[in-house]
């Protein structure tokens, strides 16, 4: 009777997530329908591309990477809400986008925040949330979180795009309907203003509105993220192992044919040196050999075969080295790389190899501590950190200490409202484990993770595709 109670809790738990997550609330202080302007309007600063009113509406062409257009300088904002149509009219290829810039100023010094749309979402995303900020020589920026979301199935739709920054908090909508949030760093909350940014594309915009938000309550950071029309990203659990064995090349490309936008693979290290994928330390589970892997050169580890213990029909499969994964990798495309490290050792060879293909900037490093996680950052500074922190919540000490060594996604043992709302509060990034129910994969889009992980890529597909429909009904 208690576990059909405790399964009736967690069901009617995760059907109340479902309420629609509405707008704040906020007083309008001003607009524009740019009905009574010409040319550039009265007031906004073009920083690069030609940015004019035509029929009433304000229609950016770039010509730069950069072509922006800057609000009234007499806006000076810190919790607010802008609100405009946005309809796409040319872009030079599927990679280009556009965002809406908030808290943005026009020295420049303190940065602003965006909301960023992509018009394919097969790229790399469909939305985004990013910062900019001046550094010592050129314009920095940071993606803070990524949202697959099909917001672009007709071309030339007029869409009401909708962002909201309070306090640290920044929130999106498309049409209404809620994408997702994230928690920003403390540097960014300041006063400012409102602008565009078009990236090889013509835009127009229309119906612009500012509302200024109340001040955030003390708990606003506590508790799940609401329901969204946003999706997280995919991480499929050493490669396709629902169709192939684990950790096999064949995997690994299954995987990139089902548009995962994360492969997690097992690096270990053979005896001569050679970085190879294997989960376990032994061979005995998913090979027909048998004894520590690493004591093995590479030449004997090819010499097993690492699919007849999953089923006959895949006899002859091979464990493959990590450098033929790379090989394997598309030159271009979302598809990035998870590294899981079962060896140390196997971080800094590991990580030039990326470099050797061109694949430094599609890869994410899992570690198991701190001692690892300095080892990925100082073989290749930058790169982004996952910390397997085993824990059920976190102290901000804790988390704190994890940030000052570089990492920037956590992944705890439990995906409950509290590790999840302890790490947005410093502004990591949280992935979950094997989640392969429809239940389990809806809790953790509930509850805001930021990438999930599967061993069932079809069951994740397809409860994604289910959710998304359900969003925008």
């Amino acid at each position: 009777m208690k576990k059909r109670m405790l399964v009736l809790t967690l069901v009617f738990a995760v059907l109340g997530c479902f309420a629609e997550t509405l707008p704040l609330k906020g007083k309008v202080v001003w607009q524009t329908d740019f009905s009574d302007e010409t040319g550039v309007p009265k007031g906004w600063l073009v920083e690069g591309g030609i940015w004019k009113v035509e029929n009433g509406e304000l229609v950016g062409k770039a010509t730069t990477y950069r072509s922006v257009i800057q609000g009234p300088e007499s806006l000076k904002l810190t919790n607010f809400a802008m609100e405009c149509d946005a309809t796409v009219l040319a872009r030079r290829d599927d990679l280009r986008w556009f965002t809406l810039m908030l808290r943005c100023n026009r020295s420049g010094k303190d940065g602003y925040v965006q909301l960023m749309f992509r018009y394919n979402m097969n790229t790399y995303s469909g939305c985004e949330f990013v910062n900019s900020w001046m550094g010592k020589k050129e314009r920095q920026w940071e993606l803070l979180r990524r949202f697959k979301i099909d917001w672009c199935k007709n071309f030339d739709e007029v869409r009401r795009i909708r962002c909201e920054v309070q306090g640290r908090r920044m929130r999106g909508f498309l049409n209404g309907k809620f994408i997702g949030e994230h928690i920003l760093p403390s540097i960014n909350v300041h006063p400012g203003s409102i602008g565009f940014m078009n990236s090889d594309c013509t835009v127009k915009y229309d119906n612009v509105v500012v509302e200024e938000l109340p001040e955030p309550d003390a708990n606003y950071l506590d508790g799940p993220r609401d329901a969204a029309i946003a999706v997280p990203l995919c991480v499929a659990h050493r490669g396709d192992m629902e169709r192939f064995p684990e950790n096999t090349l064949e995997a690994v490309k299954g995987a990139i044919e089902m548009g995962f936008d994360y492969i997690e693979i097992d690096l270990r290290m053979s005896k001569d040196g050679v970085v190879f994928l294997l989960h376990d330390d032994t061979l005995e589970r998913t090979t027909n050999g048998t004894g520590q892997a690493k004591l093995k050169t590479m030449a004997e580890l090819k010499e097993l075969d690492a699919g007849i213990k999953r089923n006959k029909k895949f006899e002859g499969m091979k464990i493959p080295t990590f450098e033929e994964v790379c090989q394997a990798m598309p030159p271009k495309g979302k598809c990035m790389l998870m590294l899981d490290i079962k060896q140390s050792e196997c971080i800094k060879p590991a990580l030039e190899m990326m470099k050797k293909y061109g694949l430094e900037y599609r890869v994410i490093v899992g570690t198991w501590n701190l001692q690892q996680a300095d080892l990925a950052r100082a073989a290749l500074p930058g790169v982004p950190v996952l910390l397997n922190s085993g824990k059920l919540s976190f102290t901000d000490a804790e988390l704190r200490t994890y940030v000052m060594h570089g990492v920037g996604a956590v992944a705890p043992s439990t995906y409950t409202a509290l590790p999840l709302s302890q790490a947005r509060r410093h502004t990591l990034q949280v992935f979950t484990w094997a989640q392969n129910s429809p239940m389990a994969i809806r809790k953790a889009i509930l509850f805001g993770a930021d990438a999930i992980t599967t061993d069932y890529p079809s069951v994740l597909k397809r409860t994604y595709a289910e959710y998304k429909d359900e969003m925008f009904q």
